[in-house]
């Protein structure tokens, strides 16, 4: 990914802000979960101990207006006295049965349920016992049962340093006996039970209403902290994250600051101060590579137009040897750029020709006989056609140009142009079938410099005034070229060459040594 186009993202569940939110809510879920269970289960056991309370308050309730009419037998009035009670109090979650002992049995006498007058069962009556034998209220619980003392603080209920008294949270209250005591006797009990399906119903309703408002508490509260953290912690860290990423695009025109005195606001002024310091240097390093590239750009300069005087210098060097070569140089020169310009186009060789390869061709192709130099006057100015023994000692100038361009290239170091300029000097008398000299290279070992300037130079030579023969016709010149492709001559050159013969006469035109060779091409 390019680091100056990505954008800012990280992933929702990778971030800290998201993290940092998710842990206080959960903390806040779970705290007021358990925080739900504990006061659900604490008001359980207030409203069973409120139940306890109640009971113990109808029981003396009651005895007060029926001990009489019970030490007397008297069931009716008990009955009378007991439908009144319920009457007044509208209680329909309980159900208050009066029991008298008689003998060694105890009956239910008096009730709010009819159905239930009947003698008692063993657990009833050991009740009714329990509660005489201790004269004091028997609270039935799911679990167990204990004595309740209707002078007692019912809070020590919920004291475990009491544990008769003690109510722990979760069990529910059944039923409380309350004993009916005559001058010390005792005559029976009154047995209150509660309705648990009723008390549950009743619970559940309290516990969904304290639920939903401790559930909207959670939603206010942890939304709360949420916006709280989010605008005093976490955003201001993304911001400075998000600067940090639009910093390293090249994009960050100023920080975010925040006017604050803690951690986050002396992180984001040290970040403020290092993104000035750093642009600062940028600014001097911008103001330097500009006067550097100045500066490079002015010894290239240099650099080129001292190659360019070299290449003269060595151009004019072979001159002064060889004088038919003035125009011959331009000509080859310009023939060489033309052909490796159209070939740049093919695309066996667009990736070898780039602009810069046809233009060290071109610079370097006035070199390609500098080795001639090294030949003596006698062969080199000789007017008539070489011997067999002269034209080997002539065949050595290739050599010498190889010979002279790599020490001066060995001096200067890898250089491009000399490279170029040694290939072309060294192998532009090779042919493509193999019978061309000093190597006698075939195909595509010679060379791609070698095998264009083979083209140019013997054109050239066919068209040129020699001592030794009149300049041929522009017609004649491409006549030869074309029967020597393949032979002689590189077939995708040759091609190219034919392609572009109207260009090569205007060249030959255009640097024309002698009126006859003008005269030849015009013909």
């Amino acid at each position: 990914m390019n680091p100056k186009t990505a954008k800012f993202s990280i992933p929702l569940f990778h971030s800290l802000r998201f993290r940092i939110l998710a842990m206080v809510i959960g903390f806040v879920l779970v705290s007021t979960v358990l925080l739900s269970l504990y006061v659900v289960r604490q008001f359980q056991s207030l409203y069973e101990s409120n139940i306890v309370h109640e009971g113990v308050l109808f029981g003396n309730a009651l005895e007060a207006g029926v001990i009489e009419h019970a030490a007397r037998g008297n069931e009716a009035a008990i009955q009378e006295f007991l439908d009144r009670f319920v009457a007044i109090r509208e209680r329909n979650d309980v159900e208050i049965n009066i029991l008298l002992l008689r003998g060694d049995t105890s009956f239910i006498v008096a009730s709010n349920n009819p159905s239930n007058i009947e003698q008692t069962d063993d657990e009833e009556h050991e009740a009714l016992l329990a509660s005489i034998a201790s004269r004091r209220p028997v609270v039935e619980i799911e679990s167990n049962s204990f004595d309740v003392d209707p002078d007692d603080d019912l809070s020590q209920m919920f004291d475990p340093q009491h544990p008769d008294y003690y109510f722990p949270p979760g069990t529910r209250v059944s039923s409380i006996t309350t004993p009916l005591i005559d001058e010390g006797k005792g005559v029976g009990s009154i047995n209150i039970e509660f309705s648990l399906s009723h008390l549950d119903q009743r619970l559940e309703s309290i516990y969904r209403h304290l639920l939903l408002t401790l559930a909207v508490g959670v939603v206010v509260l942890s939304l709360a902290i949420a916006v709280f953290l989010n605008a005093y912690f976490l955003r201001p860290i993304w911001n400075i994250a998000e600067d940090i990423v639009q910093f390293g695009k090249g994009k960050l025109k100023q920080v975010r600051g925040t006017v604050r005195s803690d951690e986050i606001g002396i992180l984001t002024l040290e970040f403020s101060r290092m993104v000035s310091r750093i642009k600062q240097a940028e600014s001097l390093n911008i103001k330097y590579q500009n006067q550097l590239e100045k500066l490079v750009d002015e010894r290239t300069r240099e650099l080129l137009i001292t190659q360019d005087v070299t290449i003269e210098a060595m151009g004019a060097l072979a001159e002064t040897r060889d004088p038919e070569t003035g125009g011959h140089i331009k000509r080859t020169q310009n023939y060489v750029k033309l052909l490796a310009g159209h070939l740049c186009r093919n695309p066996k060789y667009s990736d070898v020709l780039d602009d810069d390869t046809i233009e060290l061709f071109y610079k370097s192709a006035p070199l390609h006989d500098i080795g001639k130099v090294g030949i003596s006057d006698d062969i080199l100015l000789k007017p008539g056609k070489l011997t067999e023994e002269e034209f080997e000692i002539m065949k050595y100038h290739t050599i010498y140009g190889r010979d002279a361009l790599l020490r001066a290239e060995e001096k200067l170091g890898t250089n491009s142009f000399l490279r170029y300029a040694r290939e072309i000097a060294y192998t532009h008398q090779e042919k493509w079938d193999g019978s061309g000299y000093p190597q006698g290279l075939s195909g595509n070992h010679i060379p791609l410099s070698g095998r264009i300037m083979a083209v140019a130079d013997v054109y050239d030579a066919l068209i040129s005034k020699r001592c030794y023969k009149p300049p041929f016709t522009h017609e004649k010149a491409v006549a030869i070229i074309r029967e020597e492709r393949g032979k002689h001559f590189d077939p995708d050159i040759v091609d190219a060459f034919l392609e572009l013969e109207v260009t090569f006469k205007a060249i030959a035109l255009r640097y024309a040594d002698y009126s006859e060779e003008r005269e030849a091409l015009e013909s």
